[in-house]
This record gives structure tokens, sequence and C-alpha cells, in this order.
């Protein structure tokens, strides 16, 4: 007498099917969450970086001195970024400079044509980030999505991301007097 205790091929089918639906659910909702989470490590490093920043002002009385604009693009652990801010290492306020998360400009959703990539210049003087300064530095970065990120800001100015009118790019800031 055969058994009746098996699955019939539609019964595997169906399985299998819906095994399919969850995993491509799943790719969709990691796919949206990641460049999220490498924002939220973009303005942490960059918080960090701020604070180390303004401690190695009050320790020296100056910021360390870029001569221009200084970047590196994302994955450069040796760029122009990391070298002009290496006196924060030698001054033990970091054990390493930030290096921007996300390698593959290409792939970087509205990151255009900058890329992921950290830029540093100081001293700068004009208006930044909506803060007026002088001989100050400023920090800036590319976002994958464009929206608001609270930067470290212990006096209140509005350093964050977008253009301060409507928030149409993801470019974000924070700068210092």
């Amino acid at each position: 007498m055969p058994s009746s205790r098996s699955f019939t091929l539609i019964e595997l089918l169906i399985v299998v099917a819906i095994i399919g639906i969850l995993a491509a659910l799943i790719i969709v909702s990691l796919n949206l969450v990641l460049p999220k989470a490498r924002d939220a490590q973009r303005v942490a490093a960059m918080n960090e970086l701020a604070k180390a920043l303004d401690t190695y002002f009050i320790n020296t009385g100056s910021y360390p001195n870029s001569s221009g604009w200084c970047n590196s693009a994302g994955g450069q652990t040796n760029g122009c970024f990391q070298q002009k801010l290496q006196p924060l290492i030698t001054a033990n306020l970091m054990s390493a400079i930030p290096v921007e998360p996300y390698a593959a400009a290409a792939q970087c959703a509205g990151c255009g044509d900058q890329g992921g990539e950290y830029d540093y210049q100081a001293p700068l003087t004009g208006t930044f980030c909506g803060t007026t300064i002088t001989n100050g530095y400023l920090l800036a970065w590319t976002a994958e999505n464009v929206q608001k990120f609270p930067a470290y800001d212990p006096s209140g100015s509005p350093n964050q991301c977008g253009n301060g009118s409507g928030n149409t790019d993801n470019r974000c800031c924070i700068a210092r007097d």
C-alpha cells in the first residue's frame, strides 16, 4: 500500500515560491537600510572629528592647516584628508582619521560626480553651513540620502546636510569659527 504522507510537486513549488518572495523582500529592505546606516556612520565620524578639532584648537590655539581644500575619496586611507588631520592622532585626540565608508562612487545613489568623500579646509574665512567663520575650519561630506542630519554643534548653528533652502542637495558640513 503506497504512503500518502509525501509532498506533491505543486506543494513543493508553492513553498519554493514563498521562500523566493521572502528573500526578494529582504534584499530590497537591505538596499534601503544600508545607505542610511552609512550616512549615520558618516555623521558619527564627522562629529567625532569636530570634537577632536575643537579640542586641538583649545590645546594649540589653531587648527591643523590644510593649505586649501583637502579631500579623500571613499575607501582611501592615506589621502590628503587623512594626512592633514594627522596632528589629531599625534596629539592623542583620535586613534585614526575616519575613512569614507563607501568606496564605489558610481554606486553611491545621489552622490553625483563627487562620489563619497570627506573634505577639510582650515584656516577658512567666510560663511559656510549657515555659520560665519574667521580663520576656522570646514568639514564636509557627501550623504547618500538627501535628508537633514543633526551635526555636532554645541552653539546651535545650522550645520547639516543640504543647502539651507529646501534641502535639495546631499552635501553636508560642519563649520567652526
